[in-house]
C-alpha cells in the first residue's frame, strides 16, 4: 500500500495504470519479471517486506540485466534474475514508469530445505531416533505442508507414506521445521528417509540415511576375530594333514627295473645325536646310495657324503629335528633312528644375586633332547658336589623342558656355584651358574657411603677451622708482646744509624 500511494502521489490517479501479477520464486533458479507499461522510462524496485526499505534495481548490478522490448502487441521491460538467493526470494518487487503507470510483483514462493541428503544417522536396535528437516526458504504469509517417506536400502524404489502411529510421530513447526520421532528402533527401520516441504505453487525434497544397528553389534569385532582365528586354525590343521600324509605316501623307493620288490629291504639303525658334535651316517646296503634328509636327497653342497656315509661336522638344533634315510637302486633302504642326548641352553647371567632373607630362583632350560617325548630327568648340586634336594629351605619344579630351583630363604651361605643337570637315556648335559646373596643391609649401602662421605667432608671442614683459629690467636699473640717491640725498635736504630753513616761517607 506504501508504493500505490508512493505512485499515486507522483500522477493523478485517473490516469495511472496499476497492474498485480503473480509470479513464482524459487531459490536458487532464474527469474524474470515482465513490466509490460508503456513509457521508455521504466525503474524496477527491490524493498524488503519486513522493514519496506526501497532501492532501484540496475541493469547488470549483482546478476541482474533489464532488457526492453518494443512489438505490435506492448511495449515495456523485462527484469532477469539469474541464481535467485534467500534474500531475493523474499523481497518483494514492481515497477513504475514517469507516467505513474505501476505493476506489483506477487511473490509466490517455493519453500526450499537445508541440504540433508549426505547425511546419516546411525543408532542401535530398541534406542528412539529424530530425523529433522529445516527450511531454509519459506513464504511468509503461505502455510507449508510436511510430508515423510520411506523406503528401504535394498528396495530403493519401494516407497512408503509415513503414518503416524504408536512408533512414528511427525512434529511440524510452522514454517521452521518438521521432525520425524521414531521409538524402539529396529532392523527394518534401516533406509532413507525423504522430507518434503510443499505448498500450492511446489515442493522441494531432503533425505537422509537412517542405519540402525543390532544390540550385538559391539561383540561383532570380537567374534569376527574368533571366526577368523577358528579358519585359520582349520585351514592349518588340514594344511598339516595333508602334508604328513603326502609326506608318508611320498618317500622315494627307487627300484631296479631287473630287480625283484621281495628281494628289497628295510632296516632301521639307531643313531646318537649330540648338539654341536660332529655325526656320521653310515649306510651299510650295496653301493651306489643316496643319503635323503626330510625325505629329500642330501645336498653335497652341505653335508659330507662319500660313497657311504654322510657327515655333519656340527650338529645343529634344525640338524637333529631333520629325518634321515639312505637306499640303494635296489630298493634297499635304511632309517636311521634318532637317539637325542639332551642339550641345555646357557643360563641368562653368569652370576645371579640376591638378598638375605628373601626367596631365589634360579631356572635352566632344554635347547634338545624332548624331541622323540623322551622323559627328562633333572637334577642340581651345590659348588661342593651335594646334590640338592627339595626340603624346607629348597623347592624344585621340574617340567619336560626345564628345571627351576627356587631357595624359600636364602642366607649368605648360600652363595657359590651352582649346576644344573640333564638326563635322559642317551646322555646327559649340565651348566653351571654362580649365584650372590647380599646382605639385606645391601640395599642401604650407597645411602650409608653418602653419609659416611659426608661425615668426613666435615671432619676436615673441623680441623680446618680449628687450625685457623690457632694461627690467628699466635699472630695476635706476637704482635702484642713487648720483647717483640724492643727487638723490633732495636732493628729500627740500628737501621738508621748506618744509613747516616752511610750519608757521611758518601759526602767525604
Amino acid at each position: 500500500m506504501i508504493f500505490i500511494l508512493f505512485s499515486l502521489v507522483l500522477i493523478q490517479a485517473s490516469e495511472s495504470i496499476v497492474i498485480t501479477r503473480d509470479v513464482i520464486f524459487r531459490y536458487r533458479n532464474n527469474i524474470s519479471l515482465d513490466c509490460s507499461i508503456p513509457n521508455d522510462n521504466i525503474t524496477f524496485y527491490q524493498y524488503n517486506k519486513t522493514t519496506n526499505f526501497t532501492r532501484a534495481l540496475i541493469s547488470n548490478e549483482n546478476r541482474y540485466s533489464i532488457s526492453k522490448y518494443n512489438n505490435s502487441n506492448s511495449t515495456g521491460s523485462i527484469l532477469h534474475i539469474t541464481d535467485l538467493i534467500k534474500n531475493e526470494v523474499l523481497a518483494g518487487y514492481f515497477c513504475n514508469n514517469t507516467d505513474g503507470d505501476t505493476v506489483f510483483f506477487n511473490e509466490l514462493v517455493v519453500p526450499h530445505l537445508y541440504y540433508t541428503d549426505a547425511m546419516t544417522v546411525t543408532s542401535t536396535e530398541g534406542l528412539n531416533v529424530n530425523l529433522t528437516c529445516h527450511l531454509l526458504v519459506a513464504p511468509y504469509d503461505e502455510a507449508v505442508n510436511w510430508t515423510w517417506v520411506f523406503t528401504p536400502l535394498n528396495l530403493p524404489a519401494h516407497l512408503n507414506v509415513i503414518e503416524e502411529n504408536e512408533r512414528f510421530k511427525i512434529i511440524n513447526i510452522g514454517n521452521f521445521n518438521s521432525t520425524l520421532a521414531i521409538s524402539n528402533l529396529n532392523a527394518k527401520d534401516t533406509g532413507k528417509y525423504y522430507c518434503t516441504a510443499h505448498n500450492d505453487y511446489g515442493s522441494h525434497v531432503r533425505n537422509m540415511t537412517l542405519r540402525v544397528k543390532s544390540r550385538l553389534s559391539p561383540v561383532w569385532p570380537f567374534l569376527g576375530v574368533v571366526g577368523e582365528f577358528s579358519i585359520m586354525a582349520i585351514i592349518i590343521g588340514a594344511y598339516e594333514y595333508t602334508r604328513k600324509k603326502s609326506n608318508n605316501n611320498s618317500d622315494p623307493q627307487i627300484v631296479s627295473p631287473e630287480g625283484d620288490e621281495d628281494e628289497a629291504s628295510s632296516q632301521t639303525e639307531e643313531v646318537l645325536f649330540n648338539y654341536g658334535k660332529p655325526l656320521t651316517l653310515i649306510c651299510n646296503i650295496s653301493s651306489p646310495v643316496k643319503f635323503y634328509v626330510n625325505n629329500t636327497e642330501a645336498s653335497a653342497s652341505k653335508y659330507e657324503i662319500n660313497s657311504t656315509t654322510l657327515t655333519i661336522k656340527s650338529l645343529r638344533k634344525d640338524d637333529i629335528k631333520a629325518s634321515y634315510f639312505c637306499n640303494n637302486s635296489l630298493g634297499d633302504k635304511i632309517i636311521f633312528e634318532k637317539n637325542i642326548s639332551p642339550f641345555l641352553f646357557k643360563f641368562d647371567f653368569m652370576s645371579n644375586f640376591g638378598i638375605s632373607g628373601n626367596p631365589v630362583s634360579l631356572s635352566c632350560y632344554l635347547l634338545i633332547g624332548s624331541e622323540n617325548n623322551e622323559s627328562i630327568e633333572w637334577q642340581w648340586k651345590f659348588q661342593n658336589g651335594e646334590v640338592i634336594g627339595s626340603d624346607e629351605r629348597f623347592k624344585i619344579e621340574n617340567k619336560i623342558t626345564n628345571s627351576t630351583l627356587t631357595i624359600l630363604r636364602s642366607d649368605s651361605k648360600d652363595s657359590g656355584s651352582y649346576e644344573c643337570y640333564a638326563f635322559n637315556s642317551y646322555g646327559n648335559h649340565s651348566r653351571n651358574t654362580k649365584l650372590v646373596i647380599k646382605s639385606n643391609l645391601a640395599p642401604l649401602w650407597p645411602f650409608l657411603g653418602t653419609i659416611g662421605q659426608f661425615l668426613i667432608l666435615v671432619l676436615i671442614l673441623l680441623y680446618y677451622e680449628i687450625n685457623v683459629k690457632k694461627s690467628i690467636k699466635l699472630f695476635k699473640r706476637q704482635k702484642t708482646s713487648p720483647i717483640l717491640m724492643s727487638d723490633t725498635s732495636s732493628m729500627s736504630s740500628n737501621s738508621n744509624s748506618s744509613e747516616t753513616n752511610l750519608f757521611r761517607k758518601n759526602s767525604k
